[in-house]
């Protein structure tokens, strides 16, 4: 897990055109932040939040070298959140579609693989309809 973080973060661009796309997104996401909490909560945090936003506009802008250091830590934390919350979705994919599908296929017997051994049988082989029309049908796709 810490190698794969460490991996993306050294694949990370950091030129100045990242950088100041890094301070204009988190401007804004600051700025739309600032703007709800005044319209919902007014509190000393809009001001801290404006300023913030007028910070990094300006560092963005001026100097965006200086924002490598919090755009990595920043850019750490989102690798870190991505690969929890993407094997969490996985996980509940799993146990909420899969394993239901799997348990009621099952219960009713339904065997969509034909795995089940017929000693009956001489082949398994399953013959498909229309064999003559298959060349015409592949060599036309679309």
């Amino acid at each position: 897990m810490i190698r794969e973080i460490l991996q993306d973060l050294a694949a990370l661009k950091s030129g100045r055109k990242e950088l100041r796309e890094f301070a204009w997104t988190m401007a804004i996401a600051s700025g739309l932040l600032a703007a709800w909490l005044a319209w919902r909560h007014p509190s000393p945090a809009v001001i801290v939040l404006v300023a913030l936003g007028i910070v990094l506009v300006s560092c963005g802008t001026l100097r965006p070298e200086l924002l490598a250091p919090v755009r990595r830590v920043w850019m750490g934390l989102a690798f870190v959140l991505g690969f929890f919350m993407s094997r969490m979705i996985l996980a509940v994919c799993y146990y909420l579609v899969i394993t239901p599908i799997g348990l009621i296929t099952r219960a009713t017997g339904k065997d969509f693989l034909s795995r089940k051994m017929d000693p009956q049988t001489s082949t398994y082989w399953t013959q498909r309809q229309n064999a003559e029309d298959a060349k015409a049908r592949l060599e036309r796709q679309f």
